[in-house]
């Protein structure tokens, strides 16, 4: 099964959260300003491309970026996914249920929301 994992990015005036989904060869990934597992609708942004060691990687990033922490992981079964919507059922230790990544506006291609539907 597909794996997934949400790494706390920690830097040193800011703190977010990234979300990145295996898909062929490479990690699908957002930023989120927060994470919760409670939480109903996040503002998501779209990422470039992460490689696949970040499943694993717990650290500091080169340039002076700041350390990762994984905060969540898990497998996802993919119930949609299309060029504007993916919808996926999440399989986390914090992380459980139906989620749904959706980019409202073609013209923002960047940016998506991340929306919580049930579990």
């Amino acid at each position: 099964m597909p794996q997934f994992v949400i790494q706390k990015h920690i830097k040193k005036s800011s703190v977010h959260f990234d979300l990145m989904v295996h898909r062929r060869q490479v990690l699908k990934t957002w930023s989120l300003r927060s994470c919760s597992p409670g939480a109903f609708c996040l503002l998501a942004r779209r990422l470039n491309d992460h490689r696949l060691v970040y499943l694993t990687y717990q650290g500091k990033i080169s340039r002076g970026r700041g350390t990762v922490r994984i905060w969540d992981r898990g497998t996802y079964q993919v119930k949609e996914w299309s060029r504007n919507i993916l919808r996926l059922k999440l399989s986390g230790r914090k992380m459980k249920g139906e989620y749904c990544l959706i980019r409202p506006d073609l013209k923002k291609p960047d940016r998506w929301w991340l929306i919580k539907l049930s579990g």
